[in-house]
């Protein structure tokens, strides 16, 4: 089965207490709650196998995304950092 680039296959609850911040250089950064981890399809070897990463699940103005989707969609200036605590 071949999945988009960024598809999440599976999907785990995290502990409450991480987060995600986004660093901005131009206004105050931004703290979002990590409300899960996903194993996301970050390319495809010359085989055709999927090569994965795990990553965050963060709420962002009520959508969930992980960090690859966000990065896509919002096409950002600014960069993510996790904090756990």
């Amino acid at each position: 089965m071949n999945v988009a680039v960024g598809f999440p296959t599976s999907l785990i609850p995290a502990k409450p207490g991480t987060y995600v911040t986004e660093d901005s250089t131009s206004s105050a950064s931004s703290q979002y709650e990590v409300i899960g981890w996903a194993v996301v399809v970050v390319s495809y070897d010359e085989e055709g196998r999927a090569r994965t990463a795990i990553e965050p699940v963060f709420l962002y103005h009520g959508i969930p995304y992980t960090e690859s989707g966000w990065h896509h969609d919002m096409k950002p200036k600014n960069s993510m950092e996790l904090v756990t605590p």
